[in-house]
């Protein structure tokens, strides 16, 4: 009983000094309030940060500009909005502080987004970045964002895709760098980096299907910004696949604001073939030698070598029946229908200075300029951060993307390829009288041009089809842990997964697939990514300023495919690799990882002398061990030249710059040694093996070379 006694008192005694403490320090505090509006208009400001300098807390202004924080006598409170001039105020007895922000638009627009999502002003940088706001992607809508960049920034060329909006966009800065590769830079979202393989079905010189790259799953308006870092320099932190450039793309997040915000954003788009195919003769008709077709030469449906056009004779055709063989106008774009995209997006978002979360979700369909084509997208996304604490913050992003495509067009030389069908028709074959009989009544094929290779695209279209879904899922989770205002460690782990899966369909009777043919492929494919950093950013006096990162990065990639071809159809119109009388079976797989160390210091002096200089090491799976270590440094500068001549000239900004950059690459996976597979045959009951190598393996592949 003593005992318990002693330690009742003990802890009397402790709540008692508690209570003290907190009533001492309850009466050091102060509750400030105020307004806060902008001089431009004198009206309020939302969303204005307000710091107690020194420490990771703080307040944020509410819809009418109000505020309300909690400081403690002598402490100093800074008032900062992008775009204007920060303000301080040092606490004594006050207990309102209505503050006008004074707009700099100098500063505006020199904050860019920088490699590893670092923030840096544009005026520091020794290479070139160019910055692209959301809004401009989202006015005209395309179905591949990136498409919107056309134009928008020097030095980049964008190639939009000939197999229509599902296609794969090519995007090349400052020209091609390597002489094999696709030379293609590498897409970073808020982060991290995604898989921009572009799939294909046998595309190529003689025809397939483009299946579309990563990026063209994006949507518009869940895009905030969007950087263009060009030339080594500026990408040289992320590693090999940045030797053709970075484009950085940033998604939008919640904001501190009074209530939940709703934003409705819907957009139409109408697209027509406006080609003019001038250099088409239109005074000769179908037929050869001269002579005009009669029943013995009907398959001349593309062949325009003809008696001259007379729109009093009729002539028979590819099934027989009699058509006038005068000249038909806008026969190639009468094929063609208006195509058209329609997307809706609702958003909905809130936040305060604790936590902010912003969801999305948008429903995108199109229909192509080709009958019977067509795309439907749905995207889900979700961005959110919360503050635990002073020193801790928490943010997290899902990105999920589910995608259908019907009648993916064909490719180049591709019998399926209806462009080339149409383009090839003579000037007094109208394209509409290849509807009405391009089958018989009992469904079988019927030629029009004696040619497998160039197929009727009616049949293409109403007989033939190819589908496609894709499940994409892409996002991460970011710790941010501040040690001091200037000291500061982050952790991130983020994925980028797709599932993917198509099936092509040639009925019986097709030419080429004559018995009938069934494609599959599935496939799925991941990359995670595993990232520390710690970050210092001090000022030293009024003349000295240091930023610098250091870390690590380990990135995995694993793709795995099946695909299945089925020839000889038992019953027509099944579409199961299983109702074919004979299966061919294939599997492809990868798997690579790489590991790096990288870091980063900048050096800037009186705010007009700037140095940077970065430095990665990879160590890659795909090369041999003394050969898979490669290291890359850069070194870049700038020189405000026009601060040391301010009122001596006009002149209001000048700077000139230098930059040298190394950048080092690794190979695909499987290309050092000999590997071996399975033939689709046996002998005696035993599957025969092969060699599975198309070229001769070199055990010595040393990393690529990128100098800049």
């Amino acid at each position: 009983m003593k005992g318990r006694s002693t330690i009742l008192k003990m802890a009397v005694a402790t709540l008692l000094l508690m209570a003290m403490l907190i009533c001492h320090a309850q009466a050091q505090e102060i509750t400030i309030s105020g307004r806060v509006i902008s001089k431009d208009d004198n009206q309020p400001m939302p969303g204005v940060s307000i710091v107690i300098k020194g420490i990771a807390q703080g307040a944020v202004t509410d819809a009418d500009g109000l505020y309300k924080i909690n400081v403690l006598k002598g402490s100093t409170l800074v008032f900062s909005f992008l775009g204007m001039d920060s303000q301080e105020f040092s606490i004594t007895d006050q207990t309102t502080i209505n503050v006008t922000l004074i707009s700099n638009i100098t500063s505006l627009g020199e904050v860019v987004v920088t490699a590893l999502g670092i923030k840096r002003e544009r005026k520091t940088l020794g290479y070139s970045v160019a910055e692209v706001n959301g809004s401009q992607l989202s006015t005209a809508l395309e179905v591949n964002p990136i498409n919107s960049l056309s134009g928008k920034v020097a030095g980049v060329d964008i190639s939009l895709p000939t197999a229509g909006p599902s296609g794969s966009s090519r995007v090349v800065i400052r020209g091609n760098s390597q002489l094999s590769g696709n030379n293609q830079p590498l897409y970073v979202i808020d982060g991290v980096p995604m898989e921009n393989t572009q799939m294909s079905e046998g595309a190529g010189m003689w025809g397939g299907y483009d299946l579309g790259n990563g990026v063209s799953n994006l949507n518009a308006n869940d895009i905030e910004s969007v950087s263009v870092l060009k030339g080594a320099s500026a990408s040289a932190l992320y590693g090999s696949r940045a030797s053709n450039g970075v484009i950085l793309i940033t998604t939008k997040s919640g904001k501190a604001q009074k209530g939940v915000g709703v934003e409705y954003t819907s957009n139409y788009t109408v697209e027509k073939v406006l080609s003019k195919f001038d250099d088409y003769q239109t005074v000769y008709g179908q037929g050869r030698d001269g002579m005009i077709p009669n029943a013995d030469n009907v398959l001349t449906t593309q062949v325009a070598w003809g008696a001259k056009l007379d729109p009093n004779l009729t002539v028979p055709i590819y099934n027989k029946e009699l058509k006038p063989y005068g000249l038909v106008n806008n026969n190639i774009l009468s094929f063609f229908r208006p195509g058209s995209t329609a997307t809706n997006t609702i958003a909905v978002s809130g936040g305060n200075d604790i936590a902010n979360v912003r969801a999305s979700i948008s429903d995108m369909r199109n229909k192509d300029i080709i009958p019977n084509t067509g795309l439907n997208r749905n995207t889900f996304l979700i961005n959110t951060t919360v503050k635990l604490g002073s020193k801790l913050t928490v943010s997290a992003k899902a990105n999920y993307v589910t995608e259908k495509v019907n009648n993916r067009p064909a490719l180049s030389d591709n019998p399926n390829n209806v462009g080339l069908a149409v383009i090839g028709i003579a000037p007094n074959f109208n394209q509409r009288w290849l509807s009405e009989g391009y089958k018989d009544k009992y469904g079988n094929y019927v030629d029009w041009n004696g040619n497998i290779y160039r197929i009727n695209p009616y049949w293409s279209i109403n007989e033939m089809s190819n589908v496609s879904t894709k499940n994409r899922l892409m996002g991460f989770l970011q710790l941010n842990y501040a040690f001091t205002n200037w000291l500061s460690l982050q952790a991130r782990g983020g994925t980028d997964y797709t599932s993917f899966h198509y099936t092509n369909y040639m009925p019986k009777g097709t030419p080429v697939w004559n018995t009938g043919a069934l494609e599959e492929v599935t496939r799925t494919s991941a990359e995670n990514n595993y990232e520390a950093m710690l970050k210092f950013n001090k000022d030293f006096g009024s003349k000295f300023s240091v930023t610098a990162f250091a870390g690590g990065n380990i990135r995995h990639n694993k793709m795995e495919a099946f695909n299945a071809t089925g020839k000889g159809i038992v019953l027509d119109g099944v579409k199961s690799i299983t109702n074919f009388t004979s299966q061919t079976i294939g599997n492809d797989f990868y798997e690579r990882q790489v590991n790096s160390a990288f870091g980063s210091v900048q050096l800037g002096y009186k705010d007009t002398y700037f140095l940077d200089a970065t430095a990665r090491n990879d160590w890659s799976s795909t090369l041999k061990k003394g050969n898979n270590s490669y290291f890359y440094p850069s070194v870049s500068g700038s020189f405000i030249f026009s601060n040391l001549i301010k009122g001596q000239t006009p002149l209001t900004f000048g700077k000139l710059r230098s930059s040298w950059a190394e950048v080092g690459g690794d190979a695909d996976p499987y290309q050092l040694n000999l590997t071996y597979g399975l033939k689709n045959f046996s002998l005696l009951g035993k599957p025969l093996g092969e060699i599975s190598n198309t070229s001769i393996p070199n055990l010595q592949l040393k990393p690529t070379r990128t100098y800049s």
